[in-house]
């Protein structure tokens, strides 16, 4: 029996790495993030990401997911949404809970109902 449950965790597990792993970043969509202030430090700050197309195009109208993760266990990701935009620039309120390593993830829901996905490694002060 423990097998069993073994193996259909496995497989879950596989299929959750295979479903992410479609996400990968689109070659046709940039994202640059900026923070403020600049560099990161610990609390409540601004994230500023830029969306655009192949052709440097903003792309306005996308719903951004952002995850941020320390790079070490024990800690509960941040989450946060954002829909509004100008001129492909959407403003995000984060806080950054402790100084380190952090990994940024920016997920995209194009006007389209594609999806893009981006990681950024960011060094957050005390």
């Amino acid at each position: 029996m423990r097998r069993l449950l073994f193996f259909m965790l496995l497989c879950l597990a596989l299929i959750s790495c295979r479903q992410n792993s479609e996400l990968a970043s689109n070659p046709n969509i940039q994202f640059d993030v900026r923070y403020e202030p600049t560099p990161p430090t610990v609390g409540e700050g601004m994230l500023i990401i830029t969306l655009r197309d192949a052709a440097r195009n903003p792309i306005d109208d996308a719903a951004l997911s952002v995850r941020g993760d320390m790079n070490h266990a024990g800690m509960v990701p941040v989450l946060r949404d954002v829909t509004e935009s100008i001129n492909g620039e959407y403003r995000v309120l984060f806080d950054w809970r402790m100084g380190g390593d952090w990994t940024l993830t920016v997920t995209a829901t194009l006007p389209d109902g594609s999806r893009a996905e981006e990681r950024f490694n960011v060094s957050v002060g005390a």
